[in-house]
């Protein structure tokens, strides 16, 4: 290889890296203010800037909203507090209105902010999926909604037999296309939870999606809804049914409920 020709790939590599930091400067130009986060900057490295929040753990992991439930035979009639949730981390603002938490696209308050915790209660709506935390205008819009301009998220999900601090006992898990049988030893209830197929959204096609329940005796059933919503199921105006089934429109999601039944055998199966 000739001097010439070496000579000119040197020229042309230091010209590359003069025009990247040029680029590099033209777009820190434009940025409004230092509290301002450019997207494009904040794209071409990778979503990070140094104002982005990085959460180190979300204590704890699993919650409730705010629910009350209804009055029902076998059932304790409450009211249950939304579960505190604490975020460790850093680069959060400490102010109680200076970052966005959200429970997926639901947004909760910020009770209380420091640079490195912050704390809210899990808000009216919520749903399994991913908490995040976003600040200077920023927003989760990688594919996973955990990372993005100034955002990042971890895994949070909601468990609505979790306020009850099990006292009916620890839940049955009663997956699709199976069934399981639970003896009563005499009037009681017992907590299940099921993990549903996929309804077509355009449709509304519950067939997949249905709880079928028998029992020796009289049910009253309490179900869940994915943001712990709690509805009785009733038939014919009475929610002390014999044998229901019990359809669930939903997407893909897990579904908690309560059965109360007299002493005999209950028969679940999910499909």
């Amino acid at each position: 290889m000739s001097c010439n020709l070496r000579f000119q790939i040197r020229m042309n590599g230091m010209l590359a890296k003069i025009l990247f930091v040029l680029l590099i400067t033209f777009f820190y130009s434009c940025k409004d203010d230092t509290t301002t986060t450019n997207p494009y900057i904040a794209y071409l490295i990778g979503g990070k800037t140094p104002y982005s929040p990085t959460i180190y753990n979300i204590e704890p992991k699993r919650g409730n909203p705010n629910f009350t439930t209804p009055p029902s035979f076998g059932f304790v009639q409450a009211t249950f507090d939304p579960t505190i949730v604490t975020i460790t981390g850093k680069n959060f603002i400490p102010s109680t209105t200076g970052n966005t938490v959200l429970f997926n696209d639901v947004q909760a308050q910020v009770d209380f902010a420091t640079e490195t915790e912050l704390k809210v209660k899990v808000p009216q709506g919520a749903i399994s999926g991913v908490l995040s935390v976003s600040n200077n205008g920023g927003s989760c819009n990688s594919f996973d909604k955990k990372s993005g301009v100034n955002c990042e998220g971890q895994d949070f999900f909601i468990d609505c037999y979790g306020a009850y601090k099990g006292i009916y006992g620890a839940e049955t898990a009663v997956g699709t296309g199976t069934n399981k049988t639970i003896t009563y030893t005499g009037i009681g209830t017992k907590a299940f939870r099921s993990d549903l197929l996929y309804t077509d959204p355009y449709t509304n096609d519950g067939a997949l999606n249905k709880i079928s329940v028998t029992c020796a005796t009289l049910t009253s059933v309490l179900v869940f809804s994915s943001s712990c919503v709690p509805s009785e199921f009733s038939a014919d105006g009475t929610t002390l049914v014999f044998n229901p089934t019990i359809p669930i429109n939903s997407k893909f999601y897990t579904v908690q409920y309560l059965l109360t039944a007299g002493k005999g055998d209950c028969t679940i199966r999910v499909n």
